[in-house]
């Protein structure tokens, strides 16, 4: 039930409870008042005994009044001050088992009215209703129509005045509109069942639900009921299969692909694994047991197969490089005379002219200049400088390096004129 709360100073409050007609008590009154001392206002107790804030509860011969009046006056006090007659003051419903006012709220000091007339932050009130003003027996003489619909039921209101539609017991949602209970599942949520063993053997039914016992155990499977216990004598299902460990020790009913392999779990049901490294369900019908590739060999299949692969990439890069830069060479080779100064070494030496010429690589006249130092610097002219160079075998040579080289000047005739002895031409 409710109750009313007076909050201010120096207010009196009362309630007045119209009951319907026929009522053996017509009308009902209650009420309480409040005051303020001098000391400022404040309410100084968290009870609401008087001082700034009372409370009276809802006579309980209150049954469905069709009016309340409220009378919320100021009283006459010779000791309130003018601060006193000119604070706000309210009247609310709070439920009979809510306080107000707490003590945290109230302090060592008291709570101010100013700051706050109404409770702070989230209180209860009780609100009671009922459809129309008979019970459900009455209202059902008047008409030929379920007072509720689908799984709910007509209930007599609390206050005794009309009726209420509730979801029978196993149903939960709306009462009042078509098929607004909805059943619930017992069976998903095992703190709303009372059995023993889960999943399989707890059965959802419409209102309620059903327990049972795993194979080769007998008993209702309710905890408050004759609970699960072990049969002595194994049984079979209707398809033949044995239960339990006598089913995992049966070389033919075991439904295991291996026998080692099958074990019982907490419900009584038989389950099935593979051995270390085989992978499946384990189970004669059904994906069994298959080897899979272990996971160390994989890997090291792929490492190796990884650096075969970048080795070979890398070794095809490199001859490609390579054929790249010989060619780059014999091109540059053929833009330089290198040809026809091939063609003129070998007459050279058909001749017998001079047996000592021949063609330097570029890595052999850096040796023997020193890689073109300074101090091996003989001469410079317009087309080129020259270097003095020492071969590998202590010959002293002059080796001239072109500036700007044109091979459109390259032509037999360029080279025509004999080559001097000792002298090399780099172009």
């Amino acid at each position: 039930m409710n109750k009313l709360v007076s909050v201010g100073c120096n207010r009196k409050l009362i309630a007045n409870f119209i009951n319907p007609p026929g009522d053996p008590i017509p009308w009902l009154s209650t009420g309480c008042a409040t005051w303020c001392s001098g000391a400022g206002d404040a309410i100084i107790s968290s009870s609401c005994s008087g001082e700034a804030c009372c409370e009276v509860p809802i006579p309980d011969q209150v049954n469905g009044a069709q009016a309340l009046t409220l009378s919320f006056n100021r009283t006459s006090s010779e000791n309130a001050t003018g601060e006193e007659y000119g604070t706000c003051s309210a009247v609310f419903f709070l439920d009979d088992g809510e306080q107000a006012f707490t003590s945290d709220d109230v302090g060592n000091d008291g709570m101010p009215l100013d700051k706050a007339l109404l409770p702070q932050g989230e209180r209860r009130m009780i609100l009671d209703w009922a459809i129309g003003s008979s019970t459900c027996d009455q209202a059902q003489t008047y008409t030929f129509e379920p007072l509720c619909q689908g799984a709910a039921t007509c209930v007599d209101a609390p206050s005794g005045v009309g009726y209420l539609c509730k979801c029978r017991e196993g149903y939960e949602g709306n009462p009042y509109v078509s098929d607004g209970c909805q059943d619930i599942d017992e069976c998903r949520d095992p703190n709303i069942n009372n059995c023993i063993y889960q999943l399989h053997f707890c059965k959802n039914t419409p209102g309620s639900y059903t327990c049972s016992c795993p194979e080769n155990y007998i008993g209702d499977g309710y905890k408050n009921g004759t609970g699960c216990k072990t049969n002595t004598t194994p049984a079979t299902s209707g398809n033949g299969y044995l239960s339990g460990t006598i089913m995992c020790t049966h070389p033919e009913k075991n439904p295991c692909k291996y026998m080692n392999h099958c074990t019982i779990d907490l419900q009584g049901v038989p389950s099935c694994t593979c051995p270390q490294g085989i992978s499946g369900d384990g189970k004669k019908i059904g994906s069994g047991c298959r080897k899979h590739f272990p996971i160390d060999t994989a890997l090291g299949v792929g490492l190796a197969l990884t650096i075969t692969v970048t080795t070979a990439v890398s070794c095809y890069c490199w001859a490609t490089r390579k054929r790249e830069l010989e060619r780059k060479r014999a091109e540059l080779f053929r833009k330089n005379g290198g040809l026809l100064l091939q063609q003129r070494l070998a007459t050279i030496t058909s001749q017998g002219e001079d047996r000592s010429a021949k063609i330097f690589s570029a890595k052999e006249l850096q040796t023997a200049t020193y890689n073109y130092s300074d101090s091996r610097i003989l001469g410079r002219g317009g087309h080129g400088t020259v270097y003095k160079g020492i071969l590998s075998d202590q010959t002293l040579v002059a080796i001239k390096k072109s500036n700007v080289f044109d091979e459109n000047k390259v032509d037999k005739g360029n080279l025509s004129t004999r080559l001097p002895s000792y002298h090399i031409l780099i172009t």
